[in-house]
C-alpha cells in the first residue's frame, strides 16, 4: 500500500502537470483550409484575406439564391463541402456547385428584436450562431448541440453582437460591452472581457494571444495565471494602446494589430485614423485622413492594408492601400462608389483587391482591383445593397440586403 507521503507526491505531481500545461498553453486558432472562409473575415486574425484564392478573370455567375426581401443576408461561410448564408433568423448551407439548399438551422427564437444583428462561425465539427441573446452550435447536419444565454443579459433584454469566432481554447462572443468565453464542447461560459459599457467590442486571435478593440483602448491579452485558470478566471491584459474613436475589427498581419477609427462625423477638420501596433504592443504608426475607416483588409503575404474611407463632410469615399509595415500609401482609388450607406466589404483574394460598393440604384457594383496598382479587373453588378464580398477557391460569392447570394466563377 502506498504512503501518504507517496500519494501527496503523486498529487502534487498532478497539480504541478496540469499548472506547468497551464504556463505554456497561449490562445490559438485553427487555421482555415485552403478554399474555405470559415468567419465573418475569414479567419481569427480578422484580415479578410485569402492568398490561395484565385478569383476568375472574366467572371459570370454560376448560380443566384433569393432567400425573400425580407431575409438580407448578413454574412456568407464557405466550408469544406457547402456555402453558409447567414440570415436574420436562419443559416442556409447550400451546395456549392448549385446553390441548393441542404440543410436549414435556426428559427425566429434567434432574432428576437428588429436591427439586432446575427453572426456565425464555423469550426472543424460544428456551426457556431449568436444572436441578441444566445449563442448557439449546431453540428454538421445542422442539429442543435448547445445554447447558452449571453451572461449577464436581463431577461427581455438584446445586445448587439460584433464577432464570433472558434478557438482552440473556445469561442469568443464579441458583443456590446464585452467579449465573452464559452465552451465549445458544451457551451459552458467561462469567462467575460469588458466593462459592460456601451459599444462594439470585436475579437481576434493570432500569435499567442487574443486582441480585443473596444470603444476605448486596444487590448492585447494573454492566458489567465496558472491559479487562475484552474479556477475559471479570465484573461489579463498584456498591453493596451489608446483608439482614436468606435473601432473596427482589430485586424492582425504581418506582426501589427491594425485598427481603424469608424466613427461617422458631420463635424468639419476632424481626421480619422489608422493605427497599426506591434504585437508586443511596441512601435508602430498612425495614418490619418479624412474619412471614416469603413472597411480594412490586409494581406500579410503582401503586407499589404486595404481600407475603405468614408468621408460624411463631403460625401466621398475612396480605397486606400497602405504598406503594413511603414503606412506608406501604395495607391488610392476615389470612383469606387463608397457612401455613407456603404455596407459591402472589402476582402483581399490572392493579387487580387474585392470591393463592393453602393451606387444608389437598384443594382450595385462589386469590383477587382489589381492589389498592386488598383487598377480594376472586372466589374460586376448585383441587385441590392452589398453586405458581403467573399473569396474562396476560385469563386466569389456576394451577398445582399435583398435576400441574394450571387456566386461568381
Amino acid at each position: 500500500m502506498p504512503s501518504r507521503r507517496d500519494v501527496l507526491g503523486a498529487g502534487g505531481a498532478v497539480c504541478l502537470g496540469a499548472l506547468s500545461g497551464c504556463l505554456g498553453r497561449t490562445y490559438a486558432a485553427p487555421e482555415t483550409p485552403r478554399g474555405e472562409w470559415r468567419t465573418a473575415r475569414r479567419d481569427a486574425r480578422n484580415a479578410a484575406s485569402a492568398a490561395d484564392a484565385t478569383p476568375p478573370a472574366d467572371p459570370s455567375v454560376a448560380w443566384s439564391r433569393s432567400f425573400g426581401a425580407r431575409s438580407h443576408v448578413e454574412s456568407v461561410l464557405v466550408g469544406r463541402d457547402a456555402v453558409y448564408a447567414v440570415g436574420p433568423t436562419t443559416t442556409a448551407m447550400l451546395d456549392p456547385t448549385t446553390g441548393e439548399t441542404r440543410e436549414t438551422t435556426g428559427g425566429a427564437g434567434q432574432t428576437p428584436a428588429d436591427g439586432v444583428t446575427r453572426v456565425a462561425a464555423l469550426g472543424d465539427d460544428s456551426l457556431y450562431t449568436a444572436d441578441g441573446t444566445a449563442v448557439r452550435a449546431f453540428d454538421a447536419a445542422g442539429n442543435p448541440r448547445w445554447e447558452t444565454r449571453h451572461p449577464g443579459l436581463p431577461d427581455g433584454a438584446v445586445t448587439r453582437v460584433y464577432g464570433l469566432l472558434p478557438t482552440d481554447d473556445g469561442v469568443l462572443c464579441g458583443t456590446h460591452g464585452g467579449v465573452a468565453a464559452f465552451d465549445a464542447g458544451d457551451g459552458t461560459h467561462r469567462w467575460t472581457f469588458g466593462d459592460g459599457g456601451l459599444g462594439g467590442f470585436y475579437p481576434a486571435v493570432a500569435d499567442g494571444r487574443a486582441y480585443v478593440c473596444s470603444p476605448g483602448p486596444t487590448y492585447a491579452l494573454s492566458r489567465p495565471s496558472p491559479l487562475g485558470a484552474l479556477f475559471g478566471g479570465g484573461p489579463k491584459v498584456a498591453w493596451e494602446r489608446g483608439s482614436p474613436g468606435p473601432g473596427t475589427w482589430p485586424v492582425v498581419a504581418d506582426g501589427r494589430v491594425l485598427v481603424g477609427d469608424g466613427g461617422l462625423t458631420t463635424r468639419a477638420n476632424r481626421s480619422h485614423s489608422l493605427s497599426a501596433f506591434d504585437t508586443d504592443g511596441e512601435g508602430g504608426w498612425t495614418s490619418s485622413a479624412d474619412g471614416s475607416v469603413v472597411g480594412l483588409a490586409a494581406s500579410e503575404e503582401k503586407s499589404l492594408a486595404v481600407a475603405v474611407r468614408f468621408d460624411a463632410v463631403s460625401g466621398e469615399g475612396r480605397v486606400v492601400a497602405l504598406d503594413v509595415a511603414t503606412g506608406d500609401e501604395q495607391w488610392s482609388r476615389a470612383d469606387v462608389d463608397i457612401t455613407d450607406d456603404f455596407l459591402g466589404s472589402v476582402a483581399v483574394a490572392g493579387d487580387a483587391c474585392l470591393v463592393a460598393g453602393y451606387s444608389r440604384a437598384s443594382e450595385n457594383p462589386v469590383r477587382a482591383l489589381d492589389a498592386a496598382t488598383g487598377e480594376t479587373r472586372w466589374h460586376r453588378t448585383v441587385e441590392g445593397d452589398v453586405t458581403a464580398v467573399v473569396p474562396a477557391g476560385k469563386r466569389v460569392y456576394a451577398a445582399t440586403a435583398l435576400g441574394t447570394l450571387v456566386a461568381f466563377a
